[in-house]
């Protein structure tokens, strides 16, 4: 079984950003879904960030939609 690297931060915004495009910026206390993402992207996320060995929720990404939140939950 291969380990995988948590992500970091900047992981984290370089995904968003690849996920949408159409974001032009983003700041730590934005809220993400009011931004644009939709749950079709937050899917696609917890798909990722689980990949990288995050125990990240789709829930818990609607419920703290900010990217701070998301940091912290997601981030080591």
């Amino acid at each position: 079984m291969s380990e995988t690297a948590p992500l970091n931060k900047l992981e984290l915004v370089d995904y968003i950003r690849t996920l949408a495009p159409f974001i032009e910026h983003i700041d730590a206390q934005d809220n993400l879904l009011e931004s644009g993402l939709d749950s079709m992207h937050i899917l696609q996320l917890v798909n990722y960030c689980r990949a990288k060995g995050s125990k990240v929720t789709f829930t818990q990404l609607i419920v703290s939609p900010t990217l701070a939140d998301w940091q912290t939950l997601i981030c080591q």
